[in-house]
């Protein structure tokens, strides 16, 4: 299981790790919350339930509760009280969470957790199938937004990548699948968001949204968040940029960005959400306005000495 509202890091992760296991003779359940929210990763819903099999079902001497692409148990959106007895192992590359789990793989150097599913199929025996390097691959990608987010510190990695690609992963075709294809209704709808962008703080804080008359008008496939967040990072002397998606009465899914060094991965832990310093999200209870206006009064602070 991953968090809920997951990218393709975390259902590249499940799928992956769930390949693996099924080859080493395990039975895996997939679990998701959704929503399947990004068109990139819609196709991918059907192998997804949100049903967890019953406790009495399973035999707890050889059932695990697997946790990926995050720290948290209530990041997944599930009741898993009933599941309290069962070991958990946690899978995660964020700095977030509470630190629980039985067994615990984190790394906050690697860009993607794919990478660490990657790390415990290569420390077994044989050949990674080319079906679980394309999972690994394409999590990579959308969470690194193909390669864009790849810092100093992530040693190794071309390595790694270099491994995917003998087993026949082409970067021009994960490209194209994540990026190309987009619809004429879809530049429009990014065309609506880009302008009801405010400019805050001389340009530095750049804050959009999307109301419910957005997903009313537009379905899940429509809507590029990630071409919305590349153009607005790149407008000159933006440091932050902060999306505010209106996806349920009174309440929000925030995403951050950051061009800078401010870390926008602590901002959302302090919503309770997480991610990366360049990249994060949250959930808020309340109305756009009101978030406005919170998150500003945030940055008044944090832009006071810059």
């Amino acid at each position: 299981m991953g968090h809920e509202d997951p990218d393709g890091d975390c259902l590249g992760s499940q799928l992956a790790l769930s390949s693996f296991l099924k080859r080493q003779g395990k039975r895996c359940h997939l679990i998701s919350h959704g929503p399947f929210r990004r068109p990139e990763i819609m196709e991918w819903a059907v192998e997804f339930t949100d049903k967890l099999p019953r406790p009495e079902w399973l035999d707890e001497g050889s059932t695990a509760l697997v946790l990926l692409d995050c720290s948290s148990l209530e990041r997944t959106g599930l009741d898993l009280t009933p599941y309290s007895s069962f070991p958990l192992i946690v899978i995660d590359h964020h700095a977030s969470g509470e630190g629980g789990g039985n067994y615990r793989y984190l790394d906050t150097l690697s860009p993607s957790t794919t990478l660490l599913i990657q790390d415990i199929i290569e420390a077994f025996p044989g050949e990674m199938s080319e079906e679980e390097a394309e999972y690994i691959f394409f999590g990579f990608c959308t969470d690194t937004d193909y390669f864009r987010h790849l810092e100093n510190i992530h040693d190794g990695v071309f390595l790694k990548i270099h491994r995917l690609m003998k087993r026949g992963i082409s970067p021009t075709d994960f490209h194209r699948r994540i990026y190309a294809g987009q619809s004429l209704t879809s530049r429009k709808h990014l065309g609506k968001i880009l302008n009801r962008t405010e400019s805050h703080f001389d340009g530095r804080v750049l804050f959009t949204w999307e109301n419910r008359s957005d997903f009313t008008e537009y379905d899940e496939s429509q809507r590029d968040s990630n071409t919305l967040y590349k153009q607005l990072q790149s407008v000159k002397g933006a440091l932050v940029v902060i999306l505010a998606k209106e996806s349920r009465e009174g309440e929000l899914s925030v995403s951050f960005r950051s061009s800078c060094d401010i870390n926008v991965g602590e901002l959302a832990r302090s919503y309770g959400g997480g991610g990366h310093p360049k990249a994060s999200g949250c959930t808020y209870g309340g109305s756009i306005d009101e978030f406005r206006e919170e998150i500003l009064g945030k940055f008044v602070d944090i832009l006071a000495n810059r």
